[in-house]
C-alpha cells in the first residue's frame, strides 16, 4: 500500500499523554499513513505504551535513541519517512479523526507543497481556536511566499510550529531541510521557514483540527528552569 502521509511523533516521558495522541492517530479516517514514533530516551513507561499499540498496528513504527533532543527525534523520523508528504505532532498533543485526512485532500487538489490549518490551544481544559494568518483557498506562488511569508516569519512567531502543517516530502528531503540541533527553543520555526523559503506553492485552509496541549511544567513554560539567556545566544550564534 502507498503511504500518503508520514506522521513523525518524538516522544519523551510522555506516559500521562501519550495513549490519548495515539488513540487519535489511529482513529484518523485517512488510513493510508504511517506513524513513526521516536522515543527519545524516555525513562517512564512511554515506550512500552507505543510498543502496545504497535503489537496491533503494523502502521507504526517504533525508533528508540539516546536522549538528544526533540530536533534530532523528528530528524530522526524524516530519515525513515516513506510518506508522499510529512506531518509532525507532538506525543502530548492530540487531533481530530479527519485531521489528516483534510490536509492531504487539500493538498492534492491545489498541488501545494505545504498546507497550513488552523489549530486549537489547551492550557488547563480551556481551548482556544486560532484563525488563519493569510488568506484561505488560495494557492500562493512562490514570488507571494517571498514577499509576503518569509518575511512574517522574522516579524512574529504565530506560525512557527511545524505541526499544524502538511510538508511536500521531496520538498523537504531535496533541500535537505532539517530541524537545527541544539537549539533549546524554537526549532520549529528554523524548520518551517526554510520549508517556505525553498517552497513553490502554499495553501492555507480555514480548518481547525490539531490541539495543540501547554502542558505546566513544559520546556516552553518552565520558567524556572529555563536559561533564557542561554536561548538566546544559541539563536544569536546558529549559522541560518
Amino acid at each position: 500500500m502507498a503511504i500518503d502521509i508520514s506522521v513523525i511523533i518524538p516522544v519523551y516521558n510522555l506516559e500521562n499523554y501519550l495513549e490519548e495522541c495515539i488513540v487519535s492517530l489511529l482513529a484518523q479516517s485517512l488510513t493510508s499513513c504511517e506513524f513513526i514514533f521516536v522515543n527519545d530516551g524516555s525513562v517512564d513507561s512511554s515506550q512500552k505504551i507505543i510498543e502496545s499499540y504497535q503489537a496491533k498496528d503494523t502502521r507504526i513504527i517504533l525508533i528508540n535513541q539516546e536522549n538528544k533532543g526533540v530536533s534530532a527525534a523528528r530528524n530522526a523520523g524524516i530519515s525513515v519517512a516513506k510518506g508522499t508528504y510529512l506531518s509532525f505532532v507532538d506525543g502530548d498533543d492530540f487531533v481530530k479523526p479527519d485531521f489528516l485526512e483534510q490536509l492531504f485532500v487539500n493538498a492534492t487538489q491545489s498541488k501545494a507543497q505545504i498546507i497550513v490549518s488552523n489549530f486549537n490551544t489547551e492550557l488547563d481544559g480551556e481551548i482556544r481556536n486560532n484563525k488563519p494568518i493569510f488568506e484561505t483557498n488560495k494557492l500562493f506562488s512562490a514570488s507571494e511566499i517571498q514577499q509576503q511569508i518569509v518575511p512574517f516569519f522574522v516579524a512574529q512567531d504565530l506560525m512557527n510550529t511545524a505541526c499544524n502543517k502538511l510538508f511536500s516530502s521531496e520538498l523537504v528531503k531535496s533541500n535537505r531541510i532539517v530541524f537545527p540541533v541544539g537549539v533549546t527553543n524554537g526549532e520549529d520555526g528554523l524548520f518551517t521557514i526554510q520549508a517556505f523559503y525553498h517552497s513553490d506553492t502554499a495553501f492555507f485552509i480555514d480548518y481547525n483540527g490539531y490541539f495543540y496541549r501547554e502542558v505546566s511544567g513544559s520546556a516552553t513554560r518552565n520558567f524556572i528552569k529555563n536559561d533564557y539567556f542561554k536561548m538566546a545566544l544559541e539563536k544569536f550564534e546558529l549559522d541560518y
